[in-house]
């Protein structure tokens, strides 16, 4: 398993923050009194010579998308005291952005939104969709399968290759704010988990029935069920 020492504030949002409360840190230089410190940080902070104190933020969010949201009305929301935005920008699911193919691994949308963000001061938490047709797939041919053993469309919500291809999307969007912290900011991401439009609604514990999952259900019971 990959491990990230992230120093910056990074969380994976699965749902929606109108209002929410947020625990933010940020480890930095040490010197939260700084210029770039105080905007990475996004509140006033204290220091004990290794960063950031944790401090409580009131979320006011705003969620848009990418087709729907400019310049023009980032700064209208936050005149109006929004603080931070979950933007739905062309991250597709279906897309293999460690290809080689992509600046940074990520769509220049994501670029876009998260230079506006360090410049306005506002934070951006990146939303895509989790629901993940297996027919169109360039990823998993993993189906899921229901408990009377009909084969769904979508892939199944155990498919650890699936899990691994969204998170190699959520480690590039850490990354962005890491690697170009003059530049861009990320904030966290929004996995939007609705599963649109599937014959079967939302998860259940009718869903899991596919050989790859119920065998390592076996394996794990010793070989017996």
């Amino acid at each position: 398993m990959r491990k990230k020492r992230i120093g910056f504030l990074f969380v994976v949002v699965v749902c929606v923050l109108f209002g929410a409360g947020l625990v933010v840190a940020d480890c930095g230089d040490g010197n939260c009194e700084s210029d770039e410190n105080f905007e990475t940080c996004g509140v006033d902070c204290e220091c004990l010579g290794q960063g950031c104190l944790e401090q409580n933020v009131r979320l006011k969010t705003s969620y848009g998308y990418v087709d729907s949201t400019n310049e023009t009305d980032i700064d209208e929301l936050i005149s109006h005291g929004i603080n931070a935005l979950i933007i739905k920008n062309g991250i597709d699911n279906n897309v293999n952005y460690t290809s080689g193919d992509y600046e940074d691994d990520l769509p220049d949308n994501v670029r876009t939104f998260a230079w506006l963000a360090k410049e306005k001061n506002v934070m951006l938490f990146e939303a895509f969709n989790y629901y993940h047709t297996v027919a169109t797939s360039t990823i998993t041919d993993n189906y899921v399968v229901y408990a009377d053993g009909t084969a769904g469309p979508i892939v199944t919500a155990f498919d650890l290759v699936y899990w691994e291809h969204l998170t190699d999307i959520a480690v590039a969007l850490a990354n962005l704010s890491i690697n170009h912290p003059n530049e861009y900011r990320v904030d966290g991401m929004f996995l939007d988990l609705e599963i649109y439009g599937n014959e079967r609604g939302s998860f259940s514990l009718d869903w899991g029935f596919e050989d790859s999952t119920f065998l390592v259900f076996i394996d794990a019971g010793g070989g017996y069920v």
